[in-house]
């Protein structure tokens, strides 16, 4: 079986720690880190037929086993800027819609210089990450799952702002499936290693006992769980208080979303809790 859980259960018990340069494993990251980036394009191909930081750090910290500034920066500067490109020539242009809704742009900045200057950044930051990644490679110390990861967000910061008006709200949509999954994912390794090391109790979330092939699959649909949870509690404050569809969505979701911006503050800056 090719899921995450067979690819887990052929692990040995204790080996936990993954000594090469995957975070896991070569299988579970293809999977669960860049191969989930499929998830993108699923919200666009169902409307057609209907009607990222902190793993980038992990990575260098596997790579050199200490942070260099100048080649974070790099990688950085090239992920980042990568959403603007295309949104800033839509901005100044009036074309920058989400749904039906036009976003707002100062009127002062809606000149070609904006856009000329990021996208000048941006092929800057990619000249410059280009160069970095050709001295890795005639080093021998290039990091190939990163530069994967790299390529691939890239990839889709282009193809997403590249639509526009529902599309461009789908596509986004999809962007942050994509980001749930990671995040449930190094969510659970995380809280495994943790586990193994004896900084948690095991008591504490039973699930995750143990490495085991199917705490992961546990921990998996107990969040898929909660989520048709949320979906309930939309229908009901929609059924019950009168407000739009759109309004209940967003008063449950962005409550969700405080609880979120407080578990990335604590979990997602401790690069150490996942790679030593």
């Amino acid at each position: 079986m090719n899921t995450p859980e067979a690819a887990l259960g052929r692990k040995a018990p204790g080996a936990m720690w993954a000594q090469g340069p995957w975070l896991h494993s070569q299988r579970w990251d293809l999977l669960c880190i860049t191969g989930s980036s499929i998830l993108v394009v699923v919200p666009l191909l169902l409307y057609a037929l209907m009607g990222i930081a902190y793993i980038l750090e992990c990575y260098e910290r596997k790579q050199h086993g200490h942070l260099q500034r100048w080649a974070r920066f790099i990688d950085y500067a090239v992920v980042c800027s990568s959403l603007y490109p295309l949104a800033s020539y839509k901005f100044i242009s009036d074309e920058f819609y989400i749904g039906k809704t036009r976003l707002l742009y100062p009127e002062m900045l809606r000149t070609p210089i904006v856009c000329y200057t990021i996208s000048s950044f941006f092929a800057l930051a990619l000249l410059l990450f280009l160069g970095k990644t050709i001295r890795e490679i005639q080093q021998r110390t290039v990091h190939y799952p990163k530069i994967l990861l790299m390529v691939t967000t890239i990839g889709l910061a282009f193809f997403i702002t590249n639509y526009s008006g529902h599309h461009l709200e789908i596509a986004f949509q999809g962007f942050n499936t994509w980001h749930s999954f990671q995040y449930l994912a190094l969510t659970w390794y995380i809280h495994a290693l943790r586990q193994q090391r004896g900084e948690i109790a095991r008591q504490y979330i039973p699930w995750l006992s143990s490495a085991g092939a199917s705490h992961f699959g546990y921990f998996y649909g107990i969040n898929a769980a909660c989520t048709l949870g949320a979906l309930l509690l939309i229908g009901g404050v929609f059924w019950l208080s009168g407000l739009t569809f759109e309004h209940s969505y967003y008063i449950v979701v962005l409550s969700f979303l405080l609880i979120h911006y407080c578990h990335d503050h604590v979990l997602f800056t401790q690069v150490e809790d996942l790679v030593r």
